[in-house]
């Protein structure tokens, strides 16, 4: 984020501040006092004035009521309650987030009557339009479910003069930013637009970029949260071989419970599907899920039902899961505070484990600088003493049979020279080429070897017997007729005559054909005449009747013809 970082203001240290000095009404003071906010931060001294003036700002500050009090009160300031349209929108990933950001508001503008709607899923929407009939001023929701009510034409965003997105790394982490984008285009360019991140990821850049007028990065000032003192390792692997390590180390977990941290809630699901097919039980804990689901997995996580719970970060944010025996993090975390935040759950004699892949190596190594953890390669444990007893089964054998361990060692050596000269491209000695294998204990030489084995050769195929192959030349057409083909001697006589036997009836037929069409033209010639002028007569018109010309053959064939033209009948 380069033309964000210039724009990036530092937080002072903290001093005795009030919000009075920071331009708040003492109305609004109070509903802070109420709240639980006494006394600004200084996060505060330096997000309030610049929300104030019209900025849009890009703050990084961790998800809880110090962020509501960041851009809760000047919304409450902004807002004109006389209006019936919503001015404001604060978008969430979750609806337990949307409904803390919506009791604080409601707290800070009960003095203004300030009217507050929360547009989130499991809520009948019967109920939610009858919430819009009464005039909201400010909309808090989530981004999917806003979405629909815009898609249905059941809310306008048209008057929307300050928007908020709350929790942006998680919205990313959930897949629902895209959602977000579709929201804000339903709202006026010329808005404030208020973006706070625990992290900022550089997946962000370009939401950034496009919604976000020459934004003002501020950063809330404070320390990394505490890392507890447990074990922590890492074991480096891709993708696919990521559910073959957490086997492993489920098994090594033995009968404590485990936590499966993941990025995405696509890959939670399709993990816990997993988990569940390959004989564990598991259950997992989504953001999109349904509120009964997600009571009945923590329920069965907690009395021990299910060993392994999986789910992501923006699923467990506010939940009290309880401690576990070992936090698996499946994807490597977007920061030092989301790795701490999501160990805090092991217990203290549990450990923690990442699983690193390729591409995230460069994450993984920037969270430990940050965190200045330190962690091992993690290895699975063996069984108790079994390469001690392998050791000593094979030195037993040993012991038994000396003579039968030289012979395999002898052979092993063997096969090695031999692999060997394979990887070079070597052939056997000539020396050996020709040799047969000696017998144990037979004092033959090499050449002696070589004669005897040839003799013993002949006489196997001797006894054999088996007819010589004859070769492609020797065999001639006598070989092939009389043997092979076992044809007829009359007819091999016939087929070396001159003449061929279908010779005559090819004439035959020849002459046949000729014949026939030697008839059938005398045929045609004799009746075509007639046929042809009583076809013509009758094709042409009575009116336009003419004599054919004397002495022709259709004028014989139709009863002859007068000098006068006129026809004097036809034939029979």
């Amino acid at each position: 984020m380069e033309e964000y970082a210039r724009a990036e203001t530092p937080s002072g240290s903290s001093e005795s501040l009030r919000f009075e000095d920071l331009g708040l009404p003492k109305d609004i003071v109070e509903s802070l006092a109420q709240a639980g906010v006494a006394q600004p931060t200084p996060f505060h001294r330096e997000c309030i004035p610049a929300i104030l003036a019209g900025k849009d700002v890009a703050g990084k500050v961790k998800p809880g009521i110090e962020e509501i009090a960041a851009f809760g009160p000047p919304i409450a300031m902004r807002v004109d309650t006389n209006r019936v349209s919503p001015q404001a929108l604060v978008l969430t990933p979750t609806r337990e987030r949307a409904q803390e950001i919506a009791a604080v508001l409601r707290t800070l503008g009960a003095s203004r009557n300030l009217r507050v709607v929360e547009l989130i899923h499991g809520v009948h929407i019967l109920d939610l339009l009858v919430a819009l009939r009464r005039g909201p001023q400010v909309v808090v929701g989530t981004p999917a479910r806003i979405r629909d009510l815009l898609g249905d034409s059941k809310l306008c965003l048209g008057w929307v003069e300050i928007a908020v997105i709350d929790d942006a790394d998680r919205m990313l982490e959930a897949g629902l930013l895209d959602a977000a984008r579709g929201v804000l285009d339903w709202v006026p360019k010329d808005r404030q637009t208020l973006l706070f991140s625990a992290a900022m990821p550089p997946e962000l850049r370009p939401f950034l970029r496009r919604h976000l007028k020459k934004p003002e990065v501020i950063r809330a000032p404070g320390e990394l949260a505490a890392i507890p003192e447990i074990r922590h390792f890492y074991v480096e692997c891709d993708p696919p071989r990521k559910f073959q390590e957490l086997e492993k180390v489920l098994s090594a977990a033995g009968a404590e419970r485990v936590l499966v941290f993941s990025n995405d809630d696509r890959q939670a699901a399709d993990l816990d599907r997993a988990l569940w097919g390959h004989g564990h039980s598991a259950a997992c804990i989504l953001a999109g899920r349904g509120e009964d689901e997600r009571s009945k997995a923590l329920e069965a996580f907690r009395s021990g039902e299910v060993r392994a719970l999986v789910l992501t970060d923006a699923a467990c944010e506010g939940l009290e899961v309880g401690e576990a025996g070992c936090v698996v993090h499946y994807d490597v975390p977007a920061d030092a505070e989301t790795y701490a935040r999501r160990v805090a759950r092991a217990k203290p004699t549990g450990f923690a484990i990442a699983f690193v892949s390729r591409k995230e190596r460069r994450d993984w190594r920037s969270l430990l600088r940050e965190a200045k953890l330190a962690v091992s390669r993690w290895r699975p444990p063996r069984a108790e003493g079994a390469g001690r007893a392998e050791g000593a089964q094979e030195e037993a054998q040993r012991a038994a049979d000396p003579a039968a361990a030289d012979a395999e060692r002898s052979r092993s050596r063997r096969r090695g020279r031999r692999r060997g000269r394979r990887k070079r491209g070597e052939r056997r000695p000539e020396s050996q080429a020709g040799a047969a294998p000696q017998p144990a204990g037979s004092g033959a030489t090499p050449e002696k070897r070589s004669d005897a084995f040839r003799e013993r050769v002949a006489r196997i195929r001797e006894q054999q017997d088996k007819p010589q192959r004859l070769k492609l030349e020797e065999v001639g057409d006598d070989f092939v007729r009389a043997e092979y083909f076992n044809v007829d001697s009359g007819i091999l006589e016939r087929a070396q005559g001159s003449e061929s036997p279908e010779a005559p009836s090819r004439d035959r037929n020849r002459r046949r054909k000729k014949r026939g069409r030697r008839g059938r033209g005398r045929r045609e010639s004799r009746s075509g005449a007639g046929g042809s002028a009583r076809g013509a007569a009758e094709s042409r018109p009575q009116g336009d009747l003419e004599p054919p010309p004397r002495g022709s053959g259709e004028g014989d064939a139709s009863g002859g013809s007068s000098e006068s033209g006129e026809v004097r009948g036809e034939g029979p």
